[in-house]
């Protein structure tokens, strides 16, 4: 599957369509880019599978590797008031892998090593694993934070930046 033009990842956003972008719209953009998803939950509750946002409502939308998600929290996105549905979240590599091998402007992506983040960014904060969590990296950018979990090798298994929805 080829790298989608324009789909970058990026801590506001996925290139052509960054964090605070009215649901349908950053949808419809998504869709042409990506082609068409292979699960959307449809407005829901906000407690879910995939994580206890914020906000009233919740729809999350996958394509192969990738989950988007949607809702209607306030949030720094556009200036974004309750009740505004929007674009909030990405997550790559967490419900299967990333077939389009997406990447963020600075050429990391799932499967990247941790030389390559540190390499690509030198400001990067690396946390070791403990009993409960996987080693993970943050990554902090004028637009906002990037988030990876790496696997036992020390080679990144998923990335998501966006408005945080802890899961579990």
């Amino acid at each position: 599957m080829p790298r989608p033009e324009g789909v970058v990842l990026a801590s506001d956003g996925l290139g052509l369509v960054p964090f605070g972008t009215d649901a349908q719209a950053a949808l419809d953009v998504l869709t042409r880019a990506l082609g068409q998803p292979v699960a959307d939950s449809g407005w829901t509750d906000t407690f879910s599978i995939y994580g206890d946002c914020p906000g009233s409502r919740l729809r999350a939308v996958e394509w192969p590797g990738l989950l988007a998600l949607f809702g209607n929290a306030e949030d720094g996105y556009q200036h974004r008031d309750a009740g505004d549905e929007h674009f909030m979240t990405w997550r790559l590599g967490a419900f299967g892998p990333d077939p389009y091998m997406l990447q963020t402007a600075e050429g990391i992506g799932v499967g990247a090593g941790r030389a390559e983040v540190a390499e690509a960014y030198p400001t990067a904060t690396f946390h070791p694993a403990t009993v409960n969590e996987s080693a993970s990296v943050s990554l902090v950018t004028s637009g906002g934070r990037l988030v990876g979990v790496f696997d036992e090798a020390g080679v990144l298994r998923s990335l998501e930046a966006g408005t945080r929805c802890p899961i579990g």
